[in-house]
Parts: C-alpha cells; structure tokens; sequence
C-alpha cells in the first residue's frame, strides 16, 4: 500500500518537439527503506502513463534542486529501488517518460525526500559501573549486574576479570567457586591432621655433631 505523496502533487507536462511523448502526468511516491550495507536506499514509484507510445521511465536524483547528477531508466517499471545513496541526506527526484524512438518529456514536479539515516551503535549499559556491561554480567560472568563487587573482595568485577584474564572461570583453590567469583581464590595448605606421627630428628642430629 503507497503512503500519501510528500506535499507533492502531478504536474501535466508537454513536449511538442517530441511528437508522441506529449501531456504525460507522472507523479512520484517516495517509501523510506531502511540502511544497506552499500548506504541507504529510497523506494521511487509512480503512476503508469496511459499516453500510446510511452516506451518506458527515467528516474533523475541529485543532492541538490533541479541539478540532477544520477539517471536510472527503469523501463516499463512503475517503482524503483535506488540504492547506494548518502545517509541522512536529502536527495531531490523527478521522473520523465520517454517512447520507442527515445524522445524524452519534461521533467516532472520534483520531489525531496530524506534518507533514512545510518543506525548508531547502541552503547552498553553497565548499570553497576563496574567496567562490564549487563548483558555480559548476565550471560558470560554470572556476576551481578547491579552490584559492582560481586565476590565481596573490595575489587570491581570488571578488576577481578582483568587480573584473572582467561583464567577468569577457572578454580585456582578447588573450592568450586570459580576465580572470578571467588573472594577468596587462593589455594589452601591443608592444616595438619590430629594424630599426625612427626619424625623426631634429634637422634641424627646427634650423630651428625660427633
């Protein structure tokens, strides 16, 4: 379904030179596409001319009024996709119908219209401010995203990521815990058990002394 025309309205134009192309009405519908990977793109389209002898349409498009440095001919076609244009520019339009002997009309009303501008990055939020982003707190880290120590150690999870580096979900003492985590992931020397035997030296002691 067409949107309504831009404050832009037909315009009957006659060429007598050119014989057959002659009282032509045209008018150009401009539809906001989104960004490409080769730049932004418009939708041109336009009504098909009933006058015998029309051979097809050209589609004239420049940055600046009535000074058009690009022309496509779209054939019988009555819409076009013109591509590889200028993000959040204005672009200005007009059509032209031409017959089989390439006799070309006038221009028509011209039309501007704004391509749609290149999308923005969106920045991360990182509500606890604590260097990692919500959603990596979430899904990679298990840390808590509204609170920037989530191990309690006094450093910022996003501290804690960069001293651990790769070894970030590793357990350095085996508690179960990974680093990252951790408050404390230092490894333990187990305490001696009771009832541990302790090797008496004294008597080597002795002999080495003689």
């Amino acid at each position: 379904m067409r949107s309504q025309p831009w404050g832009f309205d037909c315009r009957w134009f006659s060429s007598p030179s050119y014989g057959v192309v002659s009282f032509i009405v045209l008018f150009v519908i401009v539809f906001l596409a989104s960004g490409s990977a080769q730049g932004a793109q418009l939708t041109v389209a336009w009504d098909s001319n009933n006058e015998a002898g029309t051979a097809g349409y050209k589609i004239h498009y420049g940055m600046q009024s009535r000074s058009y440095t690009s022309t496509i001919d779209v054939g019988n076609a009555t819409q076009h996709v013109v591509t590889n244009l200028q993000a959040g520019a204005v672009y200005f339009f007009a059509a032209t119908a031409y017959d089989e002997n390439g006799n070309e009309s006038d221009y028509s009303t011209e039309l501007a219209a704004n391509t749609p501008s290149a999308p923005t990055p969106e920045t991360p939020v990182d509500s606890d401010g604590d260097g990692l982003s919500d959603t990596d707190e979430i899904n990679i880290y298990g840390t808590d995203p509204n609170n920037p120590d989530t191990n309690g150690n006094g450093r910022s999870d996003g501290e804690d990521l960069a001293y651990w580096s790769d070894d970030w979900n590793g357990d350095e003492d085996g508690d179960g815990i990974i680093n990252l985590l951790d408050p404390t992931p230092t490894r333990q020397v187990p305490p001696t058990e009771p009832g541990d035997k302790k090797v008496d030296m004294s008597a080597i002691l002795t002999l080495l002394l003689d």
